[in-house]
């Protein structure tokens, strides 16, 4: 009787291994995680664990720690995102190589980023490798820099203010993404999305193709003004969520949260981890 009930046991064990193995999708595109900030890889705790009960292979998603947390954007993509991007893509390859996965082919990453994470995050996907970025998903992102952080310490902080800042010299990062009222520059380089007639786009190619999109809430604590969020040319995905009530597109590829949420609630919050997983794995054309 013993017998029966150990081997019943191991068979039941056996099978619930070989179902949860049977779950992970090993073609997933690996995800890269940025902090705001102030704050650190923590945040994305939730999200992580929502990811990996959704197909992803643990292995896949990377949550970075910068250091400082508040330091410059530029210095941070080129020194902390750059190396963690290659190693993502390493390991994510050597993972799905070893699953006998019938298709390989680790060569982007997707990118999810918050508040000033948006901002480092933006300018690798855009001036150090844009050829290893699939998807760039903006969470109440200070892509346009944000009034709040005006007066404190950290130099990615300073860089940050005032919003909309045209001083190349003390905000450079702002300048350079975000072009000025005079060159307009493409604030979407080698996106799939909709850029106005007045913008010097910079369009896909046979390497380089991102779908950018964004989050934001209203009266944001942490980014003033709320629409400094936005991107000029996000979007190149159809129809993906206009039935909601909760996220309202306006205008594309910018997504506004119609519930009442803080600034740094927003990586851990289900309804928003819903939405970026939904959002990551809308099919699109590479």
């Amino acid at each position: 009787m013993k017998l029966v009930i150990i081997v019943a046991a191991f068979l039941f064990m056996t099978s619930c291994s070989n179902s949860n193995s049977e779950n992970i999708n090993y073609n997933l595109t690996p995800v890269l995680l940025v902090h705001g900030s102030g704050l650190n890889s923590e945040s994305w705790g939730k999200l992580k664990q929502y990811f990996i009960r959704h197909g992803y292979p643990a292995e896949y998603i990377y949550a970075v720690d910068l250091t400082p947390n508040n330091g410059r954007n530029i210095i941070a993509a080129q020194t902390q995102l750059k190396p963690a991007v290659d190693k993502l893509l390493f390991e994510a390859l050597d993972l799905c190589t070893k699953s006998n996965s019938l298709t390989c082919n680790m060569s982007k990453v997707d990118i999810v980023a918050h508040s000033m994470g948006a901002v480092s995050s933006r300018w690798y996907a855009t001036r150090v490798h844009p050829e290893k970025v699939r998807k760039f998903v903006s969470i109440a992102g200070a892509n346009h820099g944000t009034n709040a952080l005006c007066g404190l310490k950290g130099d990615g902080n300073k860089e940050m203010c005032p919003a909309y800042s045209m001083d190349v010299e003390k905000n450079r990062v702002q300048v350079l993404l975000n072009s000025d009222p005079i060159m307009k520059y493409d604030q979407t380089p080698y996106g799939a999305g909709y850029d106005k007639d007045s913008y010097r786009k910079l369009p896909p190619d046979s390497m380089r193709k991102i779908y950018y999109f964004t989050l934001r809430i209203e009266n944001d604590e942490w980014i003033v003004p709320d629409e400094s969020g936005n991107l000029e040319g996000a979007g190149g995905v159809e129809n993906f969520y206009n039935d909601s009530i909760l996220f309202i597109e306006s205008p594309k590829g910018n997504f506004k949260l119609s519930k009442k949420l803080a600034h740094d609630s927003l990586p851990q919050d289900v309804d928003v981890i819903s939405f970026i997983q939904k959002l990551l794995q809308v099919s699109v054309n590479q």
